[in-house]
């Protein structure tokens, strides 16, 4: 009984011994020079009960060439640290970093650059002569507990992509060591995003490089109510994709297979009915924004295309220049596909039997491609319409 009351009084008296505020300026100058951004915290407060102290109203400054606004806002901060050394020696030991709903904005410029890619550039360039000159912090465990994102660029192009309800969670963080993370987050129209992965240690050139490795499912995800592509081209679909990623040097690589359901490619098609598979190899360099399509497989039922080629990300669009081969697809395959582009046959006909074959050549922004090259048809038939049914009654030859 006593010793439950002695407990008691320790919870209940020791933050009150503990002028948590007092630390705030060591913090903010031991997270400001670790991260070479600005870091500003609210009052804290201490808990004896979880090991931690506590802010609100957190921010982080954004690189001024990219903008004046924060780039990070938190409701709540929880800094978990070692008990006795703060007690006894009033330093702070971080164990653990926990933000609460903190508003994630990021930018994209031309050049390749991300607001965050001077992360920690500060930090580096005020010991030179050290062997690393990033920060020997680790922390335990990190967490971002239903954050939220936004993707812009500048120029700016379209409204930002948004990222919601994001629970992160890192461990054993370090800037100058490899550590295991676990992302999830909402897309626009309910899809969703998991990704699970190593990354590690920090790039001190940009952070936008560092190396990582991971595994990627996007579920449901709409390109058009995303924002990424314009409901006026016409084009429209659901995907379904897992990938392997890999980023290393500034190059990234991922392969893996995409499920296209309610498929539409022109303003008078109309979405598929079956989903189109895709399996696909990309390797892209981050700081040029080029990258390479090593193989496209696209699949409906038993027909495959293969494309091949480059490709270049500019603020305004995609720029392609592909190869494209069709051999001899079977055409009972492909009927199906046939609505995507617009194409309908005359009501109760259908083709059966034969192959198309086409070798195309794709070149130009992705929402407007131009493409060219020979399509041949061979040894199919349109069943199920009747010609002479369509012109009976119909004299083109009258007598005087």
């Amino acid at each position: 009984m006593a010793a439950g009351v002695l407990i008691v009084l320790i919870l209940v008296l020791v933050p009150l011994f503990i002028h948590a505020d007092a630390f705030r300026p060591v913090l903010e100058k031991q997270l400001s020079s670790s991260l070479g951004r600005k870091v500003s915290l609210g009052k804290l407060g201490f808990s004896l009960l979880s090991g931690s102290l506590e802010a609100g109203d957190i921010s982080i400054a954004d690189d001024p060439a990219f903008s004046s606004s924060p780039f990070v806002e938190a409701k709540s901060l929880a800094i978990g640290v070692e008990v006795g050394p703060l007690l006894f020696h009033r330093q702070v030991h971080i164990t653990r970093i926990t933000l609460d709903q903190p508003s994630i904005h990021t930018i994209h410029a031309a050049n390749g650059l991300w607001n965050f890619s001077s992360i920690g550039e500060a930090s580096a360039s005020n010991s030179p002569s050290q062997p690393s000159a990033l920060p020997d912090l680790t922390v335990k465990e990190l967490q971002i507990k239903d954050g939220s994102a936004s993707v812009a660029s500048i120029p700016a192009v379209g409204k930002p992509f948004v990222y919601s309800a994001i629970n992160l969670t890192v461990h054993d963080f370090s800037f100058l060591k490899s550590f295991s993370f676990e992302l999830t987050a909402t897309l626009p129209a309910s899809g969703s995003l998991s990704l699970k992965g190593n990354a590690g240690p920090l790039s001190q050139k940009n952070a936008a490089d560092t190396p990582f490795k991971a595994t990627l499912a996007l579920k449901q995800f709409d390109p058009v109510a995303a924002g990424i592509l314009d409901r006026g081209q016409g084009i429209s679909m659901v995907l379904d994709v897992d990938s392997d990623l890999t980023s290393s040097d500034s190059t990234l690589t991922s392969s893996g297979k995409v499920k296209a359901s309610h498929l539409q490619l022109a303003r008078t098609g109309t979405p598929t009915q079956q989903p189109v598979t895709l399996d696909f190899a990309v390797s892209e360099n981050l700081d040029t924004q080029t990258g390479k399509l090593a193989n496209l497989s696209v699949q409906a039922g038993s027909a495959a295309a293969y494309a091949t080629g480059t490709f270049q990300i500019t603020p305004q669009s995609i720029l392609l220049n592909l190869h494209l081969s069709a051999p001899n697809l079977p055409i009972d395959q492909l009927v199906e596909l046939l609505p995507a582009f617009g194409v309908e046959l005359p009501t109760g006909s259908r083709l059966t039997g034969g192959t198309l074959s086409a070798n195309l050549s794709i070149n130009g922004p992705a929402a407007a491609t131009p493409i060219s090259g020979p399509v041949e048809v061979d040894n199919t038939t349109l069943t199920g319409f009747d010609l002479g049914s369509k012109i009976q009654g119909l004299n083109l030859f009258k007598s005087g």
